[in-house]
């Protein structure tokens, strides 16, 4: 018996419709099915993938994981250390600009010996959510692919 995959995260939101908000409207994921079950929420998807469950924290019936017997003082502590989450991509400069439309801070992060770029931001609880895409054709035919550098380049954006 092994595991054989990534199924799903859980957040649990301080403020349940402003992540809501962030994830399909600024990032792009799809609300879609999700069971009946004791808590409100939403099942947001990328692809076929049901990769996100999101419910209130403040919900007195929190779910079968939770650690916090009930005290909503402690609604969003997590249940162990998480830097950050990361989706794979395929266009860069879209989602670059729906970020800065939305009016969300970013960093990027240039990664040339991987072929890939990345953009980190914030959602609204605090997690850090990074994107990865591979580096655009343009970058790739004037030579700057794979083992052009061999240092990251992070550029800050506020």
């Amino acid at each position: 018996m092994s595991l054989h995959g990534f199924n799903h995260f859980t957040i649990r939101a301080r403020d349940v419709k402003k992540t809501h908000a962030f994830y399909t409207k600024v990032l792009g994921l799809r609300d879609g099915f999700r069971p009946k079950l004791a808590n409100q929420g939403w099942w947001l998807y990328c692809g076929v993938t049901p990769v996100i469950h999101l419910f209130d924290a403040k919900l007195k019936h929190v779910y079968v994981g939770s650690t916090l017997d009930g005290d909503p003082a402690k609604a969003t502590l997590g249940s162990g250390s998480v830097d950050h989450i990361a989706f794979a991509g395929d266009d860069y400069k879209g989602m670059r600009r729906r970020v800065e439309k939305a009016g969300v801070p970013y960093k990027t992060l240039e990664l040339p010996d991987l072929d890939v770029d990345q953009i980190f931001v914030e959602d609204p609880n605090g997690l850090t959510v990074e994107m990865q895409f591979p580096r655009d054709e343009r970058i790739k035919r004037s030579g700057g692919g794979r083992g052009a550098g061999r240092r990251a380049r992070a550029k800050g954006r506020k």
